[in-house]
């Protein structure tokens, strides 16, 4: 936008303008809106993937990371450190999506089974985690395919 590259999901790095001095109370403040502000968009992302082609080309896997992680590591240690959170929070927020093989999955599952007062069967146990790996299977060969494209030129 204006230029500039932006973020997979609608946000990048940069250089921070004006540097912003709190005490660690405000920092913890600050800390916890920056993050709430990460979950709830790559949330959105979650759901633009079902719904916008566009954001399906944007996917990408931990080689595209690696590249982004290259360029955040040139803006010095501050990025770098900020840019590695964000990855440890992302990765959290991901494993919390209600997939069966995922640790979210199994949540829902005990949570269901909580519910209901007696166990899943098995039947849909195995039925809820090869639907999730079928999922989980066409994002990364989604994810695979767009890295094999962007890293070739060929647009994604």
């Amino acid at each position: 936008e204006d230029g500039k590259d932006v973020g997979r999901i609608g946000f990048g790095f940069g250089s921070v303008s004006r540097i912003v001095q709190s005490g660690p109370l405000g920092g913890l403040r600050e800390s916890v809106d920056q993050s709430w502000f990460f979950v709830r968009e790559n949330v959105k992302a979650i759901g633009r993937l079902f719904t916008s082609s566009k954001a399906r080309e944007q996917t990408g896997t931990v080689v595209r990371i690696g590249a982004d992680f290259n360029d955040v590591a040139r803006r010095g240690i501050g990025s770098l450190i900020a840019f590695a959170g964000l990855i440890s929070l992302l990765l959290a927020l991901y494993n919390l999506i209600p997939l069966l093989p995922l640790d979210g999955g199994h949540i829902l599952s005990a949570i269901v089974e909580k519910v209901r007062g007696r166990p899943l069967s098995r039947r849909a146990m195995e039925g809820s985690a090869v639907v999730g790996l079928l999922l989980i299977g066409l994002l990364f060969f989604t994810a695979v395919r767009n890295d094999v494209l962007h890293f070739t030129g060929r647009n994604p």
